[in-house]
């Protein structure tokens, strides 16, 4: 099945990776683009190989050619494009983190309810092979009863004065919003669902209003210690996840310059060792849409995976301005 798709906020992230992954994948087809400046609109359409440009999300979303829409615009419209994506028939695949609050995730949720549409959070991390083997393990009992597990996303990210990503209110905050939405998720993804959460932040580098640096602490239902560390302040850092059970544990990071990924582990049978190559995350992200479409694959990813991350994101944020540990329940 061939998804025709329509791009609404073109921009960073949907340029630097999705849209490249629509025009490398069979089951893509771009059909248009959306920006609020025609020309710039104009010339995207034309980098990318799109049919059409529009400088209106209507109508884009009229555009009888589109099948499902990609939203990527800034955190604080994604619930108002995804319920008007949803509205005229549209599946959606939205960016993460899913909304600002729990309550704009559930009116996304209730209006894919309703349409019967296809809704996705891009949860990237959920489809790398690494990540979906070292799941397979922890479940087969290979590295015992899970005790603890850390996980790290930092580098150095510049954001230009005047950028909606500095306004709190557009954005729904930072680090910890932007880049420990896939953290959390992940820890989510492997280890199951999180019930206590503590964290502390600051933006005493550079003086933004938004955070810079974020650190949190939590615990699964089964009782899994987790740590995850983010920030924009740190140019020489690797992307690292480890896992400590009973049995065994795990380590995975990535190589310097985009070589890929090295996993090591032990348990009871040895130790071992492999280098995962690159892998581009975003196509499989779309191959795995089209089929959910299609019915052959069920979902990796769901409006309530979202609104979970947003409920834990906000007890964090809560848990950082009041300084205590925050219970998470279904009703956040």
């Amino acid at each position: 099945m061939r998804i025709g798709w329509g791009v609404i906020g073109a921009g960073s992230v949907a340029r630097r990776r999705t849209m490249p992954s629509m025009k490398a994948i069979d089951s893509a087809e771009l059909v248009a683009v959306m920006v609020r400046d025609k020309e710039r609109a104009r010339a995207i359409a034309s980098e990318y190989g799109a049919k059409r440009s529009y400088t209106d999300v209507l109508d884009l979303l009229s555009d009888g050619e589109i099948d499902a829409v990609y939203i990527s615009t800034p955190v604080a419209f994604h619930k108002d494009h995804a319920v008007a994506a949803l509205r005229a028939g549209k599946h959606v695949l939205l960016e993460k983190p899913m909304a600002r609050t729990v309550r704009e995730c559930d009116e996304i949720i209730e209006e894919a309810r309703k349409s019967g549409k296809h809704l996705q959070i891009c949860f990237i991390m959920r489809f790398h092979p690494a990540y979906r083997e070292i799941k397979g393990m922890i479940e087969s009992g290979e590295f015992g009863e899970i005790v603890m597990a850390r996980a790290q996303m930092m580098k150095w990210y510049d954001i230009e004065p005047g950028s909606w990503r500095l306004d709190p209110e557009i954005s729904g905050g930072g680090v910890l919003i932007d880049v420990g939405s896939h953290l959390l998720d992940l820890m989510a993804f492997l280890l199951g669902d999180i019930s206590e959460i503590s964290a502390i932040k600051d933006s005493r580098v550079r003086g933004w209003r938004i955070e810079e640096t974020a650190t949190v602490v939590g615990r699964t239902s089964d009782g899994v210690q987790i740590v995850i560390s983010t920030s924009y302040n740190t140019p020489y850092s690797e992307t690292i996840l480890e896992i400590y059970g009973t049995k065994g544990s795990v380590y995975i990071y990535a190589l310097p310059d985009g070589k890929g990924w090295l996993m090591k582990w032990r348990t009871n049978a040895g130790s071992f060792e492999r280098i995962w190559p690159p892998i581009e995350l975003f196509e499989l992200q779309l191959d795995h849409f089209a089929k959910c479409i299609e019915g052959i694959e069920d979902p990796l990813v769901t409006g309530e995976d979202g609104r979970k991350n947003i409920g834990l994101i906000m007890a964090a944020y809560r848990s950082a301005e009041r300084g205590y540990v925050e219970k998470v329940g279904r009703g956040l």
